[in-house]
């Protein structure tokens, strides 16, 4: 009977590496699945959500919020009318893991963070993006090239995916809009996102994951906070239309369909009421949808602790 009972539990653990795995002491996930907010980030969410007015010094600036990582100083992060990339290997060159960061400008906003993990905890840190060039097969026409097709952007994900295949980094993190103006993408281009997901773990030969859009405002945030120093809540964004990232949505469907890992980033950025529009007195948004240098910092201890569940 002991040896009955030895025998099930030992096939149970066996069941139980096989689903998840272990890296370094850690369960290495296997599926998609959604960040948990800590109590007091709980808190403090909520907290923000409810404010009625600025209560102290905003960073970055209202006024000035937008600031540049050595993402675009480096000529890593290419704009449209770009077409050559630099060195773009960041923090500690000579470590023996890296990192490679993969996406359009929703990619790049995650680069402060991700440099102050590497820089921190030594890592090699690749990261090379391209602005207006989400992650699919799909090549999207731009209104800034007369309605042309979005060549640049194909070619740049080319380039990308060869040069994740030549450094072979232990972990690729991959992110980039999900949505526009209207609401989620096309089915073609999330059927594009999985083809490319595909591409990407193929040649990576590793573990790739995949980091969930952040909220999408949809209006200049810091212009509204400007103009409503005392009724703030009208600069707070949907909870609804940041679900639209979470686990039920078509990016996380198209990641899982590839074998890649989504993780929903939403329980960090909003609370059940809403999605604030500053944390902690820190302007979470440059713009219409992108995170602030100082909210990719204030967030880059959470992105660790997701992260080193896969190296």
């Amino acid at each position: 009977m002991q040896a009955r009972r030895s025998f099930a539990l030992i096939s149970i653990l066996a069941s139980i590496f096989l689903l998840v795995g272990t890296v370094s002491g850690y369960a290495v996930p296997t599926k998609n699945y959604e960040v948990n907010a800590s109590p007091e980030l709980s808190v403090q969410l909520l907290k923000a959500s409810q404010l009625t007015h600025l209560t102290g010094k905003i960073t970055p600036p209202l006024q000035t919020p937008r600031t540049r990582s050595n993402l675009y100083i480096t000529n890593c992060h290419l704009m449209v009318f770009d077409n050559k990339y630099g060195n773009c290997i960041f923090g500690d060159k000579n470590a023996k893991k890296s990192i490679f960061l993969f996406g359009d400008s929703h990619g790049a906003q995650w680069f402060p963070a991700l440099e102050d993990i590497a820089n921190k905890y030594h890592f090699k840190l690749y990261a090379m993006t391209k602005s207006a060039c989400g992650i699919s097969t799909v090549v999207p026409k731009m209104g800034r090239l007369g309605g042309k097709l979005y060549i640049g952007c194909a070619k740049a994900q080319d380039f990308i995916i060869k040069r994740i295949a030549t450094v072979k980094p232990d972990l690729v993190v991959l992110a980039s809009r999900l949505i526009d103006e209207k609401g989620p993408r096309s089915k073609t281009w999330f059927a594009g996102m999985t083809e490319q997901l595909k591409r990407v773990k193929t040649a990576a030969n590793g573990k790739v994951i995949y980091l969930g859009d952040t909220p999408y405002p949809g209006f200049e945030v810091a212009q509204c906070l400007l103009k409503n120093p005392r009724n703030i809540g009208k600069c707070n964004s949907s909870l609804n239309s940041a679900k639209q990232n979470d686990l039920t949505g078509p990016g996380a469907k198209a990641a899982a369909d590839a074998g890649v890992v989504y993780i929903s980033l939403v329980n960090w950025f909003c609370s059940t009421k809403n999605c604030p529009a500053t944390l902690n007195n820190i302007l979470l948004y440059i713009d219409y949808s992108h995170i602030t240098t100082e909210a990719s910092k204030f967030y880059s201890p959470l992105v660790y602790n997701e992260l080193i569940k896969f190296l």
